[in-house]
């Protein structure tokens, strides 16, 4: 064997020792995933319900067992390799889970270990929707709060001009005005404040065939006095597109 040879042999067992090692590992690795049935999860380690452990590994794995903390609770022999456990038949606390798999040439693979809280149910409302509802209490109230200075202090903006954050058409008076970033966003829109009828609703972003023709209700009300029949035409007109545009 030539020096060159043997030089380049060296440096592959010297910066590469393990490399077909180190694949054959990799696709001998057992990984647990926990996924909610049904039940409260998500919310840091805490889970309570029904939960699936669900195991994806090497393509001659023949069998797994699920384990939590050392007692087995269950063997699945098809793929997916997966089992349904509910938190109520345990004891309330922490406990770990994992899965233990077999192949069909007598390897055995031992997955990695999730920790998860098992809740009491009893214990539920004061230690997962108490603290939710407090925190959305708390956002409800510095948005409440932040819209109202806005519609007091904010300048106002020309009409048709709704900023970056688009318009909104009032669901009740049917009246456009522009959407507020300090308002609280929840899953089907937003909740807002409208200036002109002073009620809250959730909202979308507009089209801009929607706030065109709530523009044109908007001018009509102004010019037939309909908002606010003590005040002169003037006066109307003014404290309509005043209220209407608020800066973002």
């Amino acid at each position: 064997m030539n020096k060159s040879r043997l030089l380049v042999i060296l440096f592959l067992l010297i910066f590469f020792p393990g490399h077909s090692a180190l694949a054959q590992d990799e696709s001998a690795t057992l990984t647990l995933r926990i996924t909610r049935v049904i039940g409260i999860g998500g919310i840091g380690d805490n889970i309570q319900g029904t939960f699936s452990m669900r195991v994806s590994g090497p393509q001659d794995l023949t069998s797994v067992e699920f384990y939590i903390d050392e007692q087995m609770i269950g063997v699945d022999e098809q793929v997916p390799f997966a089992l349904q456990f509910s938190t109520t038949g345990f004891t309330p606390g922490k406990h770990n889970l994992h899965a233990v798999g077999n192949t069909n040439d007598g390897r055995v693979l031992s997955s990695n270990v999730i920790t998860r809280d098992f809740l009491d149910p009893d214990s539920i409302v004061s230690e997962v929707f108490l603290p939710i509802i407090g925190i959305l209490t708390l956002i409800l109230a510095l948005s409440t709060a932040g819209q109202m200075l806005r519609a007091k202090f904010g300048k106002s903006r020309p009409v048709g001009d709704y900023g970056s954050l688009g318009g909104v058409v009032c669901p009740r008076c049917q009246l456009p005005y522009a959407r507020t970033f300090l308002a609280l966003r929840l899953g089907i829109g937003t909740l807002e404040r409208c200036p002109h009828c002073r009620k809250w609703a959730i909202v979308r972003r507009a089209s801009p065939s929607a706030l065109e023709a709530a523009e044109a209700r908007l001018v009509q009300d102004a010019q037939a006095g309909a908002l606010n029949t003590d005040e002169s035409e003037g006066d109307r007109r003014r404290r309509m597109v005043e209220d209407s545009r608020f800066e973002d």
